[in-house]
């Protein structure tokens, strides 16, 4: 490689005889395949066949020896914490593989697909993205991982263009880890603005079934879209994508696995859905379980006091706006409480009835002050909860709040 250099490497394996299929999808691969391949760690993925999206994506035995290629002296050149040769390497091997996709000279004898070379391109941009991760952690910026970015999005434009094949030869097969690598750059970047038109190549009409690809890219896609669907406040298509991350992540996969809840456990909570206590006891977050407690039991100085001792942790995940908006269901119970003891007070004649000043006592018990000489901020959140359909009833002005006598708290 280094007498030859890596673009001609890769022009030779793409021209010539070595072949690079997509693993079936109907079965688990072969004992000799699953000793050789590494378990996927880093980014969501890890379907049961097919090429990986993680930070260390894996190829299966049998594709491609790397004892003398370019990935292999990328991967000592990162361990040696040489990012920016790695990077020049990767560059190359990218530049290569883009230069052949675009004049389609490549070996389609032996009955091979003419985009059978996709996976070969997975793993050139693979360590492209992660080689400028590490030249721009020596150079602390991000000019290497915006290059990489403008770079591949030129692979993208490559494998959108029409072609006679049917889509399942054609390479729109590899839109989809193209899009899968962008969308890691730009949550990583910060280059959110630009994941529109990214989902847009996706969504077009006569793009191929998502079933079609490898789990592992189907995966890696449904959690980064769940992810922009929560930004976007479009809570019912989030959960729905983050669940199907989930569920179709490899059991083997737990890092991935805890990377999803982080999402999707607010997203359940936001749309009043409690996760089950064994899978909390499986993968274990204490962040969260304080915060489910203190909801439950409408207790607002625990989830006040949860969310400023993992404001951190919240802020970094992205999920702290989700976090916040679980007052409301705290609210709702605390009345509800509230409720429950008058409902048992002998004293009280009217049992529908909350009195202003008993909630202002409660709210004063959990470290909530308001004024002393009018109702207006009690009135306030018991407005919005009942303008939400968490509570049925009416206030009395500067008086109590009535509710319904029958399902006064709606689930």
């Amino acid at each position: 490689v280094k007498d030859g250099g890596v673009g001609s490497i890769f022009r030779a394996s793409l021209q010539g005889d070595q072949c690079l299929q997509w693993p079936a999808r109907q079965h688990a691969p072969q004992a000799h395949e699953r000793t050789a391949t590494r378990q996927p760690r880093g980014d969501c993925g890890g379907a049961r066949t097919g090429p990986g999206l993680q930070d260390r994506e894996t190829v299966h035995s049998g594709s491609m020896d790397e004892s003398g290629s370019e990935a292999h002296m990328q991967r000592v050149q990162l361990k040696e914490g040489k990012g920016a040769q790695a990077l020049a390497l990767a560059d190359e091997a990218g530049k290569a593989c883009y230069e052949i996709m675009r004049s389609k000279q490549v070996n389609t004898t032996n009955g091979k697909p003419p985009n059978w070379y996709l996976p070969i391109v997975d793993c050139v941009i693979t360590q492209l993205r992660l080689s400028a991760y590490a030249a721009d952690t020596e150079s602390k910026n991000l000019k290497n991982q915006r290059a990489a970015y403008n770079f591949i999005r030129e692979f993208l434009t490559a494998c959108n263009k029409k072609e006679k094949n049917t889509p399942l030869r054609s390479l729109k097969m590899g839109t989809l880890f193209v899009v899968n690598h962008l969308f890691k750059l730009c949550f990583r970047i910060n280059l959110l603005r630009n994941t529109a038109n990214l989902r847009t190549s996706i969504e077009a009409p006569g793009f191929p079934p998502l079933e079609s690809f490898p789990r592992s890219q189907t995966v890696t896609y449904k959690f980064y879209l769940g992810r922009l669907l929560m930004m976007e406040e479009k809570y019912d298509k989030a959960e729905e994508c983050l669940d199907y991350a989930f569920k179709h992540c490899h059991k083997a996969c737990k890092k991935n696995k805890l990377r999803i809840l982080q999402f999707l456990i607010p997203v359940k909570l936001l749309l009043k859905k409690s996760p089950h206590p064994r899978l909390l006891e499986k993968y274990p977050f204490p962040q969260f379980k304080a915060v489910i407690r203190a909801v439950k039991t409408g207790d607002l100085k625990g989830y006040n006091d949860a969310l400023r001792q993992n404001e951190d942790f919240f802020v970094q995940k992205g999920v702290f706006l989700v976090m916040e908006k679980l007052k409301k269901f705290v609210y709702r119970n605390l009345v509800k409480k509230v409720l429950v003891y008058v409902q048992n007070d002998d004293s009280q004649p009217h049992k529908s009835r909350i009195y202003l000043k008993t909630l202002r006592a409660a709210l004063k018990v959990h470290g909530v002050e308001t004024a002393e000489d009018n109702f207006d901020e009690i009135e306030c959140i018991l407005a919005n909860l009942i303008y939400e359909g968490l509570i049925k009833g009416y206030i009395a002005h500067a008086r109590c709040l009535v509710v319904s006598k029958k399902n006064a708290f709606p689930r």
